[in-house]
């Protein structure tokens, strides 16, 4: 190893010395008078350290003993809803079994103060009430405050017979901080199972061209993509972001007109294409028939979304025009469809909260799925082979742009 310094000196002038010996006396001094005049002060600035110290270690202790509870009290929730009366009136106070979850706790080594146990119990009962009476889809926008007074108002009344009292701000505030985080849950799921790649990380322009690819021209969802990129620690410029995505949609576009127009005149400036009949529909794959039920209902003038992928609780597609909002299951079927169809697209209307709901097929319906989908309340919509025949001979489809529509 070489030493730098061995070879290293310098020379000081006697009066130089003399004034750093100075320099040095008059600053211990000055410290050792500080020390015996003011050692309050000097007390109280240690203590008042100490004090912080403590306080963020035994926050960050809560903290992890928090984490651990969690699983304890997500299994208190789930017995107490699964041993409790169907009737709201029969119930108990939640307040009677907390001791036994206090003692659950204890034996694992797990403290928490009362009032921070109760507010983790208060959370995960209004998670169990957006699960199950709100959309946590990240395509289905968030309502305004207002719209949720007739829930908020049930919500209430039901912690209130379980001995815990809320205000109606309070519930609001809560309701709308856990819905909007199951929403950004639900986009990063979705964003990270089309975009893999981007999981450790990436610049601006790879955000940009990731969200283009996944959503095409629909800028609904950039606010969710910006907490994504705060949460991957990128360095992002907002209306950077926002000038790259029109960039990238222009792009996109272009290089889709050109190529089409490209192909077109290699084959003659004649372009071929296949009119899609039915037939052809029963050749194509589940995934194709889907991109086939948008271009047909965006062709009969419908706003469509295509839902399709893992946990779209019964939905394909989300078409929307004027005052309807439908919720659509596709089933390229060779038998009939069963009610399975029915029950799934009723539950889909619910979680995306729609006011229609539709089953289309280019087979048939059994009598059970026909009876359930026509019966009181539910209202589902039935489109078999001969319906789509129908509203296909309205518009003109071609098979080039289903399997290649660049």
């Amino acid at each position: 190893m070489i030493d730098y310094f061995s070879n290293f000196s310098f020379d000081l002038s006697p009066v130089r010395k003399y004034l750093l010996l100075t320099l040095a006396s008059i600053l211990a001094i000055t410290i050792g008078f500080s020390l015996v005049l003011y050692p309050y002060h000097t007390l109280l600035v240690t203590g008042i350290g100490a004090i912080f110290v403590a306080r963020k270690q035994k926050a960050k202790e809560e903290e992890r003993h928090i984490d651990l509870a969690r699983p304890h009290i997500k299994k208190f929730i789930d017995y107490f809803f699964n041993s409790s009366p169907e009737n709201l009136d029969e119930i108990e106070g939640i307040s009677k079994n907390l001791s036994s979850l206090q003692k659950n706790l204890k034996e694992e080594d797990i403290t928490l103060r009362k009032n921070v146990l109760v507010n983790l119990i208060l959370e995960e009962l209004i998670l169990s009430f957006i699960r199950g009476r709100l959309s946590t889809s990240f395509r289905i926008p968030l309502k305004e405050e207002d719209d949720y007074e007739k829930d908020l108002k049930a919500l209430i009344y039901i912690l209130d017979k379980m001995n815990i009292k809320i205000s109606r701000d309070k519930a609001l505030s809560s309701i709308m901080s856990i819905l909007k985080i199951e929403k950004q849950k639900d986009f990063y799921d979705y964003f990270f199972e089309k975009n893999l790649h981007l999981k450790n990380g990436g610049s601006t322009s790879d955000l940009a061209t990731a969200y283009v690819n996944t959503f095409e021209d629909d800028l609904s969802y950039i606010s969710y993509l910006k907490e994504l990129a705060k949460n991957l620690d990128i360095s992002l410029d907002e209306e950077e972001l926002e000038i790259k995505i029109e960039e990238e949609i222009e792009y996109i576009s272009l290089t889709r007109e050109a190529q089409s127009i490209y192909r077109a005149m290699a084959e003659g400036r004649t372009k071929k294409v296949t009119p899609i009949t039915l037939s052809t529909i029963d050749q194509l794959s589940g995934e194709e028939f889907e991109l086939f039920l948008k271009l047909l209902f965006t062709k009969l003038g419908y706003k469509t979304t295509l839902i399709g992928c893992r946990g779209d609780q019964g939905a394909d597609l989300i078409i929307e025009k004027e005052n309807d909002k439908i919720v659509i299951q596709a089933k390229r079927y060779k038998g009939n469809v069963g009610n399975k169809a029915v029950q799934e697209v009723l539950s889909a209307r619910a979680y995306y909260e729609c006011n229609g709901a539709m089953i289309v097929t280019n087979s048939h319906f059994s009598p059970a799925a026909i009876e359930l989908a026509r019966s009181k309340g539910n209202k589902v919509t039935l489109w078999n082979r001969e319906n789509l025949s129908k509203e296909l001979s309205k518009v003109s489809i071609f098979l080039e742009e289903i399997i290649d529509p660049i």
